[in-house]
């Protein structure tokens, strides 16, 4: 009986060890106490204070540095060389200056770029512009003039005058500048009237024809005296073969082609019909040809 109480005791002892044990581990896991937002502890401290003092800096430093661009007198747009100026062709400098003649001496952040590139933009002759600020005082102007393709001969005023336009690629008429001539085609048939894409594509037209014409030797675009373009489909060319004026249909492809069988059969066809005024070579296997004293009848 001594053997079997002690062994109980034992056996007590140690279950009394491993539950204090057990006991003392539970007490060592950290007490997580949770506190609402209106426990001053509970708030993160730093981080506030870090944020509105990057906030403060953020702002005083962004009024200083305007306050500085707007107001120091090294940002003022230069008198002379303010305007600093690329892609002039044929157009003044004098003429893009006078644009910006009212933001001399004003800071350049007070320039309204935006509202002198439309300016710009409504000069017939200025295709585009590209305006920026240069540090510390400068404004740099790039302007893409148009490109003239031909002149234009069209009746203008009451009684019908012809005066003497240009025009580019995209159709748009142009006053010519002064200066010498340019060497250009002069068209007929074109007027402020025909809107400005159908005139953009018979301008396009008309370069297509002078490729084709001189894309081999002989060439023949130089010996065209008058060319035009009122009809979309047909371009109709005037040439002087032996002292005779000759007007030719040539249609909208073939220019090359069309030409070369008109200098070929011209002399032929003179000695049948005598003095020729009129050839329609549109058609693939035939030609109309009217001489001088029936021409008054197509024209």
């Amino acid at each position: 009986m001594a053997k079997k109480d002690k062994a109980k005791e034992t056996k007590g002892a140690k279950k009394a060890v491993e539950e204090d044990s057990g006991a003392y581990r539970r007490r060592r896991r950290p007490v997580r106490v949770r506190r609402g937002l209106a426990d001053w502890r509970s708030w993160p401290w730093m981080r506030i204070g870090v944020a509105v003092a990057a906030v403060v800096l953020t702002v005083t430093t962004t009024n200083a540095l305007e306050t500085y661009l707007t107001s120091a007198p090294r940002f003022a747009l230069a008198a002379d060389e303010g305007i600093v100026l690329s892609g002039l062709q044929r157009l003044s400098e004098e003429e893009i200056r006078r644009f910006f003649a009212s933001d001399e001496g004003a800071n350049i952040l007070s320039v309204p770029l935006s509202e002198r590139r439309a300016e710009l933009l409504s000069k017939r002759w200025v295709r585009d512009v590209a305006i920026s600020r240069r540090w510390p005082d400068r404004i740099w102007v790039h302007v893409e003039e148009r490109t003239p393709a031909a002149y234009v001969r069209m009746p203008e005023g009451p009684r019908g005058a012809l005066t003497l336009r240009l025009i580019d690629d995209e159709g748009v008429l142009l006053e010519p500048l002064e200066g010498p001539r340019l060497e250009l085609p002069v068209v007929d048939g074109l007027t402020s009237e025909t809107p400005r894409e159908e005139r953009a594509a018979r301008i396009a037209l008309l370069h297509e024809m002078l490729g084709d014409l001189d894309s081999e030797e002989p060439g023949y675009g130089d010996r065209l005296s008058q060319i035009d373009l009122s009809e979309p489909k047909n371009i109709r060319v005037t040439t002087v073969h032996e002292g005779d004026v000759i007007e030719l249909q040539l249609g909208d492809e073939l220019f090359r082609h069309r030409f070369g069988v008109f200098d070929e059969y011209i002399s032929g066809w003179k000695q049948e019909f005598g003095a020729v005024g009129w050839v329609d070579l549109r058609f693939e296997d035939q030609v109309i040809v009217l001489p001088v004293n029936q021409t008054a009848q197509v024209r």
